[in-house]
């Protein structure tokens, strides 16, 4: 099975609830360049990444995720590109 392209993993980034769970999911297949490059869900991931960075305690989870992308050349440019590393650097700021 090809996890990154299978609707199996469409319906864990759109699942109700356990979102937390979903993040450590998505971290670990993060961290795969050759997973970045071929799942056709990005966008749908870019959006829970997103929307658990204004959530207090799944923050921990999210900066996780963007910390196994920018393990890899393929996941930094996808973080730039969706203007998430500004919102992480923002949230970063503001925290000190």
């Amino acid at each position: 099975i090809n996890i990154s392209k299978d609707k199996l993993l469409l319906l864990i980034i759109k699942m109700k609830g356990f979102q937390a769970e979903r993040l450590q999911i998505l971290t670990s297949l993060s961290m795969h360049a050759k997973f970045c490059k071929s799942t056709t869900y990005m966008d749908e991931i870019i959006n829970l990444l997103v929307s658990s960075l204004s959530n207090k305690s799944l923050v921990s989870y999210a900066a996780r995720l963007i910390g196994a992308f920018s393990t890899h050349s393929c996941g930094c440019k996808i973080l730039i590109n969706n203007g998430v590393l500004e919102i992480f650097t923002q949230l970063y700021l503001s925290s000190s």
